[in-house]
């Protein structure tokens, strides 16, 4: 069976998929040893955003 996706549900995936990559590139950056602003400014990710993917990774 196949299963037809709305275009929000697909813009939805997409955008969290985009918000995932974001993360893990600041991760990779952080571990090579990029300083914490300047990573910042280089995803636009804020500090709340990252407490929450740390929060939500458990």
């Amino acid at each position: 069976m196949r299963m037809c996706k709305s275009p929000e549900h697909t813009l939805i995936g997409r955008s969290e998929g985009e918000r995932q990559a974001t993360l893990k590139i600041d991760r990779t950056m952080l571990q090579n040893g990029i300083d914490r602003n300047t990573v910042m400014k280089m995803t636009g990710l804020t500090e709340d955003d990252r407490r929450r993917s740390a929060t939500n990774r458990g």
